[in-house]
């Protein structure tokens, strides 16, 4: 029977895919982002973002009153407010059970993840749609989506933190899969309420997803130093 691989070699064997998706997110951001034109939006854009619509008023969302109260909720999720109060209860309890090494990472992944947010925003100042009324106030650019990008970033980190607590795979499985699905369900959120060009959120999730992987990787870089000084 064959001795399983130290961490090391573990770590080791995980570096390459986390290079290489970094390495993508990077590569597919700054295409898309040289490709916005702030006064132009893509054709697919307004074409996704006016499915939502009525086809005889832009101005009118699809469904009854309740939907969009719901879709308002499922787009709180990716509010700083609660992205906030997540992050701080996730602190308490990593704390409580003396995993530092993880509300470390948490930390530095969400600080970093808000402040190349807003860093991109200013960068590429999209403006907000246009072509139709938005059901909520917004003030920031359009440019990449933060309730996109930090979504991913908490709740894909967190994900990554609870799989490496448990041990069965189903569980690990569950996390990451619950961890999507919020995320695709606040972008997908983002255009009903009219407030994003669907381009947006798709640079938020590449840009939260290459910001992941490169923690994850520089946190196996620093775990490797520690290992082998």
């Amino acid at each position: 029977m064959p001795e399983p691989l130290p961490p090391t070699s573990r770590s080791t064997s995980l570096t390459g895919p986390l290079v290489i998706g970094a390495a993508i997110c990077f590569i597919a951001f700054l295409i898309l982002s040289q490709l916005i034109n702030p006064d132009e939006p893509f054709p697919v854009d307004q074409q996704l973002i006016l499915a939502f619509r009525s086809a005889t008023d832009a101005n009118i969302a699809i469904g009854p009153s309740w939907l969009q109260e719901a879709v308002r909720d499922v787009t709180a999720l990716g509010s700083s407010t609660l992205l906030c109060f997540v992050y701080l209860v996730a602190l308490y309890f990593l704390g409580r059970l003396g995993r530092v090494p993880d509300a470390i990472f948490l930390t530095l992944a969400v600080a970093g993840g808000q402040f190349l947010s807003t860093l991109l925003k200013l960068i590429v100042a999209r403006p907000r749609p246009d072509i139709l009324e938005p059901l909520m106030a917004v003030h920031s650019a359009s440019f990449p989506s933060s309730h996109a990008m930090m979504s991913i970033v908490l709740y894909l980190t967190l994900a990554s933190i609870l799989a490496g607590i448990v041990g069965q795979m189903r569980v690990r499985i569950a996390f990451f899969s619950l961890a999507f699905l919020i995320t695709f369900a606040i972008g997908i959120s983002r255009l009903y309420l009219g407030v994003h060009w669907p381009s947006d959120v798709l640079g938020g999730w590449i840009a939260g997803g290459g910001w992941v992987l490169l923690c994850w990787l520089l946190r196996r870089w620093y775990e490797d130093r520690k290992t082998t000084a």
